[in-house]
């Protein structure tokens, strides 16, 4: 995570860049993961698998390589486990979206203190 943290830094010459990006992925895996539940609630693996394609990728440009590997082992999943297991999944999801915003803010409030 580091090493994207720093390349963002090189690209964003603002002080609010780090947060913005922060916030941006923060957004953007509410707006994915609310369609990762639809496709759940409906058991529809094509639909999840899409969701799981979007957020791999959201999650990718900032870094979460953990957040990833979970979207990848998931991708396979049919409509049966969506129904049997999808809520468990989605679970699983939010909370490795939760730990990684956490750990960007937490790397964040380390570079600022850190100073330039």
């Amino acid at each position: 995570m580091a090493q994207v943290i720093e390349k963002l830094q090189e690209l964003g010459g603002e002080d609010d860049f780090l947060h913005d990006v922060i916030e941006t992925f923060r957004s953007d895996a509410a707006q994915i993961m609310r369609r990762i539940d639809r496709a759940a609630a409906v058991a529809d693996p094509v639909a999840f698998a899409q969701g799981l394609r979007a957020l791999r990728q959201a999650a990718g440009h900032v870094g979460g390589t953990r957040l990833c590997q979970l979207a990848v082992s998931l991708r396979g999943l049919t409509g049966n486990d969506l129904r049997d297991h999808g809520s468990a999944h989605l679970h699983r999801l939010n909370a490795q979206i939760d730990r990684l915003t956490a750990g960007l803010r937490q790397y964040f409030g380390e570079v600022e203190a850190r100073g330039p």
